[in-house]
């Protein structure tokens, strides 16, 4: 059973077979329109739960939240939608085969199990991050909080670097027993993406 409805599915899967038997173009807006059709479904896996997601980063961390995707995967997401808005450490056509292999996933995550022979042959390509020296502290920062490691930290995903998952630890448990009783609910019953804004941050 799909979440998508009939036109949509044959939508989506028209648009991807076009991608997979084309080459980058960027003068003719080829990674925009694929970047609008990413954004669609994202938006369509993500609809009818009831919360207001203000971002495709917020969305995207629900979605792996929701979907216990695979961390790869859900790395390939952030990736993707974060080198589309800056566009400096991947090269264009490589982001566009890392776009079509993200939406043959969403489109497997939307529960379509017949892709047709070029979809199915669309591999993840092998790419690589330009690595940065590792900066050992942040004035702030924007957090995904994806799980609880025990009754004093939480696991956390940088916005800046989706790649990477810290430990964020809670030292004064009473001054901030409301707000943590909150996040412990909200883990406890997954039913909300909880984004945290912290400062001075030690890596």
């Amino acid at each position: 059973m799909t979440v998508l409805s009939k036109k949509e599915c044959d939508s989506y899967l028209k648009s991807l077979n076009q991608m997979a038997e084309t080459t980058l173009d960027e003068k003719a807006g080829f990674l925009d329109y694929q970047y609008d059709i990413f954004c669609g479904l994202i938006s369509k896996l993500t609809s009818g739960e009831g919360l207001v997601f203000n971002t495709v980063f917020a969305r995207i961390s629900y979605l792996g939240i929701k979907y216990r995707l695979k961390k790869d995967i859900l790395n390939d997401l952030h990736i993707y939608r974060k080198e589309y808005d800056k566009k400096k450490n991947i090269a264009a056509d490589i982001l566009f085969d890392i776009g079509k292999h993200n939406l043959k996933e969403l489109l497997k995550l939307a529960g379509l199990r017949n892709l047709g022979n070029n979809i199915s042959l669309i591999k993840r390509p092998d790419y690589q991050i330009k690595s940065n020296e590792i900066v050992k502290k942040k004035l702030h920062g924007r957090y995904n909080l994806i799980s609880k490691k025990n009754s004093e930290e939480y696991i956390v995903v940088d916005d800046d670097d989706p790649t990477l998952e810290l430990v964020m630890r809670v030292d004064n448990l009473e001054t901030f027993k409301n707000a943590i009783d909150y996040i412990n609910h909200k883990i406890e019953t997954g039913d909300v993406l909880v984004v945290i804004s912290l400062v001075y941050i030690e890596y």
